[in-house]
């Protein structure tokens, strides 16, 4: 015999109660475990993109091998993947508040190409013959929490390098240009920063648009150095963006 048929109404009612408390405890599980193997993967691919192995990353965030593999190859998948957008931004706030603990450096999440810098910085574009809008390599800025002090990384060349321009006109473009990464404080202005302070060689801020990897390849470079340096995790858009590479070999 069915075994609700036994029960008086009353106490199925408490049944089915109980049995809804259980299955909605089970949902906050499985959505604590999606937070969880995504923070993680965030995390995981984060310190991999400062060049430490795997097995090291393991013992810093004190998880195994097998967790660690999971969550770095899911991490794209679930965050850009899902449809629920209370996990989405659930994680963005999680991401945020680590990103502000991590360092006193935070980079600004508003700028993304040299255009947003010298915008937000009121810099001269120099002999730039486009708008500034035109100046379509990547940018960043960085801001010390405390004294708002700057590091920012942009260039005043295009992904091709400067135009030659007759009449109004786009000519050629001569397929070079470089960064610069500067220290600016309140009130006194900027002074360029030398990159060997971040660990980087002679002519690092060249770029070539027609080799290599472009003024893309440049800028991550920077950009690796001086988190490397000073400490601030990538912003939460491009975090979620980060793909899976091979584990390293050392």
């Amino acid at each position: 015999m069915d075994g609700e048929k036994l029960l008086g109404a009353e106490l199925l009612a408490v049944v089915d109660a109980l049995r809804g408390t259980v299955e909605q405890a089970q949902r906050h599980v499985e959505h604590a475990e999606r937070v969880r193997l995504a923070i993680t993967g965030l995390a995981g691919l984060t310190l991999r993109q400062r060049d430490l192995s795997d097995k090291f990353i393991e013992q810093l965030l004190g998880v195994d091998d097998t967790l660690l593999a999971e969550a770095m190859r899911e991490a794209g998948p679930l965050i850009e993947g899902t449809q629920d957008w209370q996990l989405r931004a659930e994680l963005e706030q999680l991401w945020n508040g680590v990103r502000r603990r991590a360092s006193v450096w935070l980079q600004t999440e508003d700028v993304a190409t040299s255009c947003d810098v010298v915008q937000a910085n009121l810099i001269d574009a120099g002999s730039w013959p486009l708008g500034i809008e035109d100046l379509d390599t990547q940018g960043a800025e960085f801001v010390h929490q405390i004294s708002g002090q700057k590091i920012t990384v942009y260039s005043l060349q295009g992904r091709h390098g400067t135009p030659t321009v007759v009449d109004g006109r786009i000519r050629s473009w001569d397929n070079s240009g470089s960064y610069q990464v500067e220290f600016v404080s309140p009130g006194i202005g900027p002074s360029r920063l030398d990159l060997a302070s971040f660990g980087l060689p002679s002519g690092a801020q060249q770029f070539y648009g027609h080799r290599g990897d472009g003024p893309d390849g440049t800028f991550g470079l920077i950009v690796g150095a001086i988190r490397r340096a000073c400490g601030p995790l990538p912003p939460y858009p491009e975090a979620a963006r980060l793909s899976v590479t091979e584990p390293s070999p050392h």
